[in-house]
Parts: structure tokens; sequence; C-alpha cells
């Protein structure tokens, strides 16, 4: 890995808390693992090369700092074109039970197509993120909830509604992959089920 774009820094690591993880938002269904509905701030600003890394909320564990799932972004790819490339294609709500492929472009503007995952009252926090993450190499904990040593310094501490930024160096990165490698599960491909443990069955209109 190349550590000279960031200044001697090897990575950005954007750090969020999630409340929901039913399988849109992060969407698992093949070929990658990918972020377009949801976390706005993120989709906006992250780049090609960037960690996500995600806690989970209250919703899904009692249990302070435990990780969900984290994920390598490979490709940034505008809304407007995600709908149109057929690796997603089985991301439309047509193809998937939780599908985060739902807007497309209609007479010169995106707009939501129907969907079980997010309803109107999501739109305009999904489209002001402007982007789809597309991750090619993903970690999931499921419900496992492993708890991420404080001395990697990633935690959310200060307001867990908003994400963190953080660099990191090289030598951070190969013990923070030893890791995720150690407490990954496997991405969930059995559409939102953990091979940890199984999650409940997607509702209609989830909330980020």
């Amino acid at each position: 890995m190349d550590c000279g774009h960031f200044g001697g820094k090897c990575m950005r690591v954007w750090s969020y808390v999630i409340t929901t993880d039913r399988g849109s938002a992060p969407n698992y269904d093949r070929p990658s693992v990918t972020l377009t509905i949801c976390k706005p701030r993120i989709r906006m600003r992250a780049q090609k090369g960037d960690f996500v890394l995600a806690f989970n909320g209250h919703t899904l564990a009692s249990i302070p700092h435990s990780v969900r799932w984290a994920g390598i972004i490979s490709e940034v790819l505008p809304m407007e074109q995600y709908w149109e490339d057929p690796r997603f294609r089985g991301k439309r709500p047509d193809r998937s039970e939780t599908p985060d492929n739902i807007y497309r472009m209609i007479d010169g503007a995106l707009s939501q197509v129907p969907n079980n995952s997010h309803g109107q009252g999501s739109i305009a926090t999904d489209l002001h993120g402007k982007n789809a993450l597309i991750f090619s190499q993903a970690w999931h904990m499921g419900d496992d909830r492993p708890v991420l040593p404080e001395v990697f310094n990633l935690w959310v501490t200060a307001n867990r509604r908003l994400e963190r930024l953080r660099e990191i160096s090289a030598e951070e990165w190969i013990k923070l992959r030893g890791w995720l490698d150690a407490h990954n599960c496997g991405i969930p491909r059995n559409r939102g089920g953990s091979p940890c443990r199984p999650s409940p069955s997607p509702r209609k209109h989830i909330k980020c």
C-alpha cells in the first residue's frame, strides 16, 4: 500500500455509529458491499482508498465501541451512474430484498423508485450524499460484537450521531487489519443475515 498520498499517513478512517444492519445500508448483495443510502457526509467526502468503520449503536448492541462492519473504498460512483451500472443491477428493488440502488434519473433529476428500504422522507438525506461507495474489501462482525481496543484511537465518543475522520499510519493499519481479520465473520450474502448469527428480517422503510 502506498502511504505517500496522505503525507506520510497510510489511510483515512471514517468512523461512525450504525443503528440498523438489515442489508441495505450497507448493502451486502453481490458483487461488492456498497454504501449508497444513509451517511451522506461520508459518501459526499470519502475518497478511493479510505476506510470506513461502523460501530454498533445502542439498538444493535449494549456494548460500547463494538464493531459491526468495515471496508476499504475501491470506487466512488455518482448516484446517477450507480443506477445505470450493470454491475449493480442486482441491488435494484426488483432483484434485491434489501435494495440500495433505488434512485434513477427521470427528466434530468434523481428520483426514488418504489422500494422497501427507504421512503419519501429519506430522499433529501440520501441525495445529499451524492455518491455510492464501493468496497473492494469488507469485514462483517455481525452479532458477535467484538470491542475495538481503545489503543487504535478510532472510537466515536464526542457525538455518536456524527462521523469521525482520522488518519492512520501504515503500522497502525497493519495492526488494525490483523484485528479485523481475527474477528471477521464474512459478508452476509443471504440477504442481510450474518454468518455469525442471523439478523432479523428487513422491515419496510428502515431509518438510518
